[in-house]
């Protein structure tokens, strides 16, 4: 059986980032994208989306205040082959007009780090700075980031992937020219790198980009509610995204999938009373059981919790239905 103590990071591939600044940075942000811009302050963090009219995803991002007018955007890729910053920097530039406003793609200056442990003892070890931002979970002082004192950084809390055994989630943005200080410092306090945290992600049921999170999707039925603030005007897309809310229903919802045979491959269709009910989308090895976890998308129509799925194998599984706030039949 996996080990439940571990304190491991790794860098989030794909991730990039994009600054926009000047005077109409905050009006143009707040006008585009499901975030509250005018609410956001200069140190502060929050999850947002750029949609299509559809309502479906253009950019999935985290954007930071860097100040009242200069605002970082940490961009996930939605699209094989397409770069995040790159990609970015074409939907929202398309949009600019005669805003003043410089959008700039920084796909190399940034790099994205996620730590995880089953106790805090780690980050305690590490610095002030660290044990302080997860103190700050479930507070207002969570979405705060913190430079260190040559400017030279920025972390936050996460906290997404928080359920036991996992005891913190901590993200960490980290200039490129200091990343290996900030690394030499994890390993230190006893951090072990490895390539992917995939297992942790798809554990906690977060949707994750190229996988849960592609063009095709609506950001309610992967539960990214956080990201879509309300009564805060309109913006392109939202009128599909309240007329979800108003009926109270999505067309598909993200569940979480549990098996014991052979762990399938993403694309393999769920099945109920032998007709297509769903798709997995990403699957690990379970990190703290025997078989395997996965992520997928069910169709709303058998999304209840008296459903019996099959894999196409013949194999039985477990899928976990947990919505909040919005109907699934």
């Amino acid at each position: 059986m996996p080990s439940t103590r571990f304190f491991e990071f790794a860098q989030m591939q794909g991730w990039e980032t994009l600054e926009i600044s000047g005077a109409d940075s905050k009006d143009f942000l707040h006008r585009l994208t499901s975030a509250n811009f005018k609410i956001l302050q200069p140190g502060e963090i929050t999850p947002a989306t750029l949609l299509q009219a559809n309502g479906k995803l253009v950019q999935y991002f985290k954007a930071i205040a860097l100040g009242p007018a200069t605002y970082l955007l940490l961009l996930a890729p939605l699209q094989e082959g397409k770069a995040a910053a790159n990609g970015g920097f074409e939907d929202f530039e398309k949009l600019h007009f005669i805003e003043d406003l410089k959008i700039s793609p920084l796909p190399s200056e940034w790099i994205y780090l996620r730590a995880v442990g089953a106790e805090k003892s780690a980050l305690e070890k590490f610095s002030p700075p660290l044990a302080a931002l997860w103190e700050g979970r479930g507070q207002e002082s969570s979405r705060a980031f913190h430079k260190n004192h040559d400017g030279s950084w920025i972390g936050w809390n996460e906290a997404k992937w928080s359920c036991a055994p996992i005891a913190f989630d901590l993200g960490i943005l980290v200039k490129t020219a200091q990343a290996s200080t900030l690394i030499s410092g994890l390993r230190a306090a006893g951090f072990h790198r490895v390539p992917s945290l995939e297992k942790y992600r798809i554990w906690a049921r977060d949707p994750g980009p190229l996988y849960e999170l592609t063009p095709k999707t609506l950001p309610l039925e992967a539960g990214l509610d956080d990201a879509l603030h309300e009564n805060k005007g309109c913006y392109p897309g939202q009128e599909v995204i309240e007329r979800i809310r108003s009926m109270g229903q999505v067309p598909r919802v993200l569940v979480q999938v549990f098996g014991q045979g052979k762990s399938p491959l993403p694309s393999t269709p769920l099945l109920a009373e032998n007709s297509e009910a769903g798709t997995l989308t990403s699957c690990t090895d379970h990190p703290f059981e025997s078989g395997w976890v996965g992520l997928g998308y069910l169709k709303r129509t058998f999304a209840n919790t008296n459903q019996k799925f099959t894999m196409a194998d013949g194999q039985t599984v477990d899928v976990k239905i947990e919505r909040s706030g919005l109907k699934t039949s």
